[in-house]
């Protein structure tokens, strides 16, 4: 394989990683106040009673249709302190049911610093969730297990106005674990993302490095056996090698990409419970 073509595509796949990178930690520099959240639901039951005649499924006594228990992870993002006054009164944070869920009961499962105070409250309702905390900063928050009669995350929500700070915005925490099971019943959830991203860069680089700079060779050294006529008709007879190379490009891109993706959307350092699969 020639030199100087897998000196210039190592060096896109640098310029890549590299632009990646920066703009990484350029947006870790940015002081706000930045509330994010995410939530992951397991159903347990779904439609038993109208199904069988004469079933009835109860929760604390309160008839109920479907059971689902949520993870609900809520923390600070950005880099200025979050602090109890900056909650408003009139808005506060809670979790609340919608599409006609109802909220069944909640607990604080983690929290990654004690000193913030961290807890959680059922309204007598049942139509919310108080979340209160003293502060958050950088990367502080915690986990909320949250039992409802909905049958998605998507029947459960996060609402409130924190002053100074973004809108609160859902950020996907969760990742395709790719290891066997019989291998991530034996590590815990942070090597298993370790996994994951090591090996979608390593795919990647495979996929730039052998596909792409395979292709160029093998193509570029049948062109240049030929004349100019029979180059002609070689790429006419050979659309392959043409869709080949942007298309092994893409790959490696992708995966590379798919790598950060996973590093990057991981869980803050102690809320790692939020990876776990049981509830």
């Amino acid at each position: 394989m020639d030199a100087n073509t897998i000196g210039i595509i190592l060096g896109v796949a640098g310029i890549v990683i590299g632009a990646i990178v920066s703009y990484y930690f350029y947006k870790k520099s940015i002081r706000i106040k930045e509330p994010c959240f995410d939530i992951k639901s397991y159903n347990l039951i779904e439609g038993y009673v109208s199904t069988f005649e004469g079933l009835e499924v109860s929760y604390k006594d309160q008839k109920i249709e479907n059971l689902t228990v949520a993870k609900v992870a809520f923390w600070n993002n950005g880099a200025e302190t979050i602090n109890k006054s900056d909650i408003t009164s009139a808005d506060p944070i809670r979790i609340v049911g919608v599409n006609g869920s109802v909220i069944l009961n909640s607990k604080t499962i983690s929290a990654n610093n004690k000193a913030n105070l961290l807890s959680s409250k059922l309204h007598r309702d049942k139509n919310a969730v108080y979340i209160g905390f003293d502060y958050l900063d950088r990367q502080q928050g915690g986990i909320f297990q949250v039992v409802h009669t909905g049958l998605r995350s998507e029947d459960i929500k996060i609402e409130g106005t924190i002053k100074g700070a973004t809108d609160l915005k859902r950020r996907s925490i969760r990742f395709d674990d790719i290891t066997p099971n019989v291998i991530a019943g034996r590590i815990n959830s942070n090597t298993r993302r370790v996994i994951s991203t090591v090996f979608y860069i390593f795919g990647g680089l495979l996929f730039i490095v052998f596909g792409g700079a395979g292709t160029i060779v093998i193509f570029g050294t049948l062109l240049g056996q030929s004349s100019t006529n029979q180059n002609n008709e070689l790429i006419a007879n050979n659309p392959f090698y043409i869709v080949a190379l942007p298309l092994w490009l893409l790959i490696g891109f992708g995966m590379l990409w798919m790598s950060f993706a996973i590093w990057r959307n991981r869980p803050p350092k102690g809320l790692e419970v939020f990876d776990e699969k049981e509830v």
